[in-house]
């Protein structure tokens, strides 16, 4: 028997477990009719559901969400590149030379 959680979850996917074993079915959930669960077989967990009352009467395949794009490390706007971190590097030195210098009496 597949059972599915009747509200999806946050990412529109429906929650679901198959048992030959449920001796009761949890709140919120309701078994899915034999002449439905092989649509729902193929299309878990996304898929949108016809209710009347707590049971299932329809199942439609639907999208899965777009996947957000790969983090290509310039989301937060902090460096475009390799050379940007190095120049900073560079320029992190000469400073820090600068100010030993000054530091120590003008002897670098």
């Amino acid at each position: 028997m597949l059972i599915i959680k009747l509200t999806p979850e946050s990412n529109g996917a429906y929650a679901n477990q198959r048992s030959a074993n449920f001796n009761t079915i949890p709140e919120g959930w309701a078994a899915v009719p034999e002449e439905l669960e092989q649509i729902a077989n193929d299309a878990l967990p996304w898929i949108e559901l016809a209710i009347d009352g707590n049971v299932i009467v329809g199942i439609t395949p639907a999208t899965a969400p777009e996947k957000p794009p790969p983090d290509d490390g310039t989301q937060f706007g902090l460096f475009a590149s390799m050379a940007d971190i190095v120049q900073i590097r560079v320029e992190i030195d000469a400073l820090t030379t600068a100010a030993n210098a000054l530091l120590n009496g003008g002897q670098a």
